[in-house]
């Protein structure tokens, strides 16, 4: 009875950690992607913006003075 007691906790303590873990990575994914989607959102705001110019117009003007 003490044995299976034992490997039931131990078991129990196994599923609890790899159930701590499993969250713990959908956290950090779920982080970066909003670090992702806020990225893109901020690259989109700033190519809708009309002052804004590529890089390649701006040496084009350096190199045509």
């Amino acid at each position: 009875m003490k044995v299976l007691l034992t490997l039931l906790i131990i078991c129990s303590v196994f599923i609890l950690g790899y159930a701590a873990y499993v969250d713990a990575q959908n956290k950090k994914r779920q982080e970066l992607m909003k670090i992702v989607n806020d990225a893109e959102h901020s690259l989109n705001t700033i190519q809708h913006n009309p002052n804004y110019t590529k890089r390649t117009n701006l040496s084009s003007y350096k190199q045509k003075q």
